[in-house]
């Protein structure tokens, strides 16, 4: 971390989005055999969420509410939280699902449910990413950008890339990443492969034999996220969020912030 308390790190989140437990299995075996820190956003609880649980060494959990219509946590924004906050009681990262975020939602998340950093704002490859600290009277929460999705790459731009070579991964400020749990397992390169599952099978109950020929062979999201891991891109490793939280809190002590 520089004097100016810019963090240049390169952090990897996932977003869980009810992925099926064979997809959780597949894809946490990437980070405990490799031994990579990450923050898991979850939305549901099942055995394979609750494995993730087991390795809170190298695993941050933190939460993922959908508060749009249909939601299947809850009927408005309290029931919502509540759902979550039950499964991981001591979350202190959110990331909202689909982005739906308000001043009234930041507020409740720091108030009336004690979470410390905030995921929700996207802030696509912009360079020169830092924290922002947000106070509500004796609370506060620092809202965190992520910088990239692989969502994000396959439905945003024009001509999606997976190849790190390629990306602009090595500029200035904070680069929180976003994968998807079923999209590394597919190895997702556009929405094609996902969509086809999903028209096939339900997502939820079907099995690992299905969704297997639905994995794309060529570059995508999975093959991005082994060049990353390979490239081992920070000095000290990778961090969760609620670590860079800690050290960017550390940081900016004693200053006007």
């Amino acid at each position: 971390m520089s004097n100016s308390a810019t963090i240049d790190d390169i952090a990897i989140s996932l977003d869980v989005d009810w992925a099926p437990d064979f997809v959780l299995d597949a894809v946490s075996q990437i980070f405990i055999k490799k031994r990579i820190k990450a923050t898991w956003f979850i939305t549901h609880y099942s055995e394979g969420i609750q494995r993730l649980f087991d390795h809170q060494d190298l695993f941050e959990i933190g939460v993922h509410p959908n508060f749009m219509a249909g939601s299947t946590q809850g009927n408005n924004f309290k029931e919502v939280l509540d759902y979550v906050m039950n499964i991981v009681p001591e979350a202190k990262s959110i990331r909202t699902h689909g982005m739906v975020y308000s001043a009234a939602l930041s507020r409740m998340f720091a108030v009336d449910y004690g979470l410390k950093n905030d995921s929700s704002i996207f802030l696509g490859e912009m360079p020169y990413i830092i924290p922002q600290l947000v106070f509500y009277n004796d609370r506060d929460i620092l809202r965190v950008p992520y910088f990239w999705a692989d969502d994000g790459e396959m439905s945003i731009k024009k001509i999606p890339i997976f190849r790190l070579r390629d990306k602009h991964f090595d500029g200035p400020g904070l680069k929180i990443l976003d994968f998807h749990p079923i999209h590394i397992f597919l190895n997702s390169n556009s929405m094609m492969n996902y969509s086809s599952l999903k028209e096939n099978y339900d997502l939820k109950n079907c099995e690992k034999k299905d969704a297997k020929i639905f994995i794309n062979k060529g570059v995508g999201s999975a093959t991005l996220l082994e060049e990353i891991i390979q490239s081992n891109p920070n000095s000290g490793g990778f961090k969760t969020i609620s670590e860079i939280s800690d050290l960017w809190r550390k940081n900016v002590q004693g200053s006007t912030y």
